[in-house]
């Protein structure tokens, strides 16, 4: 060529579903945009590739030809996108996307398109890392976004599925704003500053199997509705770069019907948290809350929701330190959960009412099972406070509660300084210890006595835990019926038989085992009804011997006699023979009672009888 100048690369024509080879074929991407038909393959070789690509070709695929390490686009113009996707159907992948930073700019920019596939990209250094405006229907998945103010935003976008997807060390790791039923799963969200996972104004979304740790915040929802958040690891996020709060999961504005179901919740500074807004109708049930200092829930300005089969525990902070808070929350259930090792178990405040609080176990809490703190009008049954350091239930200000078929067994039962109901009256129906009605609660401490066998205290009324219930009390404390399993055990002449070992069981499990006395005396008690089994040896020369006890009804006695204990004949341990005799006179002299006679002796033996009685 004259002047040495080099031969201009040849543009070929390409024609659809043909691959294109940058820079074989085209030197720059843009340059095979332009020249590509729908369905055609751009595969880009390893470079970095400076421009600002625009794509409106649909059916489009550009990708790298041996991954991202080596083959990067950057921007030419950092205000601008590096990919700005105007076209419906496109792929890219295997991409390193960079250095659009300029305001609301992307390192992928999917703009009023569907059914595109961006995946397996590296895209960092950007304002925003993938982004869709206005786009249905796409597919992110595999992407690594970093270092980016938005990892991943989606905004008034709908029905995307973003999978395994990496966000890390963003703002914001995956962001949607204004978007619906959207399928966020099995993406990892880690150490961006304000939250991993950000959800505002939108609605039907749902978020599953994600692993979302060490953010400001874990996942954030802010003016939500119809959300669901089920399987997912939050975990550590502890707003440790100077945003957020540190909350697992949390909610801001005005946020509702969402569902918050089996997510490992643990490590936090507040586990899961509704504060500062309005929330209904959230059903939160079945996560695993644990070592989240401040509190496992703390459901603020909270209706009509419900808290159901979480475990929460280890909330130690010695300002909070919850387990499950209400505070300003009215008209929600909180029930079956377990509520252990944290300061306070469950705790009501500031005018938290017309609460249900049933079946949950609020044990082995440093202060309080359960709290109350100005709230009223609440209803308290089917709990277990039990083994708690302080109090099992405090009522502190409050007032027109019902405490009623509980368990406390504490040091310290109750304290109620205000006006409360801590019984209802007397109502056939299995109470909580198994008596047969319903009225007070139980207390470990309760010294009165059931004249009448209705598994009712009465005497020493009301209880009123040594006083610390200061109006009124328990009128109707619920006091244990046993039924006696009783029996005496004979030898085949009609000998009591003292020392046989007598096992009860229920089922194959034992329930309990005792000796018979010197008369052949044996008794066991039992608090629940049905179907026992008695088994009685001895000193494993008898074979067990078993009889049934069905028990229909406690208050009573059931009478089980063994007789005839003798087993004549059977095989030692040593594989010998044994003779068992009530009395054995062999050799000219009497032997002890389980005197064994093996088969090695018999040739010795000149004669054996049993003394006649």
């Amino acid at each position: 060529m004259a002047g040495g100048l080099p031969a201009p690369v040849k543009e070929a024509q390409a024609s659809p579903g043909n691959i294109i080879w940058v820079p074989d074929n085209y030197s720059t991407i843009q340059a095979a945009v332009n020249a590509s038909s729908p369905g055609d393959t751009i595969i880009v070789r390893d470079g970095t590739y400076n421009e600002n690509v625009k794509v409106n070709i649909a059916s489009l695929t550009i990708q790298s030809q041996n991954g991202t390490a080596n083959c990067i686009v950057s921007a030419s113009n950092p205000s601008d996108h590096v990919f700005y996707v105007t076209a419906s159907y496109v792929n890219i992948t295997g991409l390193t996307v960079r250095n659009a930073t300029g305001a609301d700019s992307a390192g992928i920019y999917l703009n009023i398109v569907d059914h595109c596939n961006i995946s397996a990209n590296n895209v960092t250094n950007n304002f925003n890392g993938i982004y869709l405006e206005w786009s249905d229907n796409n597919t992110i998945t595999s992407n690594t976004a970093y270092n980016n103010w938005e990892g991943i935003f989606l905004e008034y976008s709908s029905n995307n599925t973003i999978t395994s997807n990496t966000a890390k060390n963003n703002y914001y790791g995956i962001y949607l704003e204004s978007s619906s039923n959207n399928n966020l799963t099995s993406n990892t969200a880690y150490n961006n500053t304000q939250a991993g996972i950000y959800l505002y104004s939108s609605s039907n979304d749902t978020l599953t199997g994600n692993n979302v740790t060490l953010n400001g915040d874990g996942i954030y929802m802010n003016n939500t509705r119809n959300l669901l958040l089920e399987g997912n690891t939050v975990m550590n996020n502890t707003a440790q770069f100077g945003g957020g709060e540190g909350d697992g999961i949390r909610a801001a504005g005005v946020c509702n019907d969402t569902v918050i179901r089996g997510n490992n919740i643990s490590y936090n500074n507040w586990g899961i948290d509704l504060y500062v807004g309005d929330f209904v109708n959230f059903t939160i049930v079945n996560n695993s809350m644990s070592y989240n200092p401040n509190a496992g829930m703390w459901i603020e300005n909270t209706s009509d929701s419900t808290m159901e089969g979480n475990e929460v525990s280890h909330a130690t902070d010695a300002t909070y330190g919850i387990g499950i808070c209400l505070f300003s929350s009215s008209n929600n259930t909180i029930s079956d959960n377990t509520a252990s090792n944290n300061s306070h178990g469950i705790y009501l405040h500031s005018s938290s009412n017309n609460n249900t609080i049933t079946g949950n176990n609020a044990s082995n809490n440093y202060i309080d099972g359960i709290y109350l703190y100005s709230s009223s009008s609440n209803n308290f049954t089917g709990n277990n406070a039990s083994n708690n350091d302080y109090c099992g239930i405090s009522l502190e200000s409050s007032s027109n509660n019902t405490i009623y078929n509980n368990y406390f067994n504490n040091t310290n039962n109750a304290y109620d300084d205000g006006t409360n109901a801590w019984n209802i009256t007397k109502t056939a129906g299995t109470n909580i210890i198994g008596g047969p009605y319903l009225g007070g609660n139980y207390w470990s401490d309760y010294a009165g006595s059931d004249s009448d066998g209705d598994g009712l205290g009465d005497t020493l009324l009301p209880y009123n835990s040594t006083g610390n219930i200061t109006t009124g009390g328990d009128y109707l404390p619920l006091v244990p019926i046993y039924a006696t399993i009783e029996g005496t055990v004979y030898e085949a002449n009609t000998s009591l038989l003292a020392g046989a070992d007598v096992i009860l069981l229920s089922g194959v499990s034992e329930v309990a085992n005792t000796t018979t006395n010197a008369t052949g005396y044996y008794s066991f008690t039992v608090d629940t009804t049905g179907n026992y089994t008695v088994n009685v040896t001895k000193g494993g020369f008898f074979s067990p011997v078993q009889k049934w006890a069905n028990i229909t009804a406690l208050n009573q006695t059931y009478t089980i006699d063994f007789t005839g204990m003798d087993a004549p004949y059977r095989t030692a341990p040593d594989g010998y023979y044994c003779i068992r005799c009530s009395n054995l006179w062999l050799m000219g002299g009497w032997y002890p009672e389980e005197f064994r006679l093996d088969a090695t002796r018999v040739s010795d033996v000149l004669y054996a009888w049993t003394h006649p009685s």
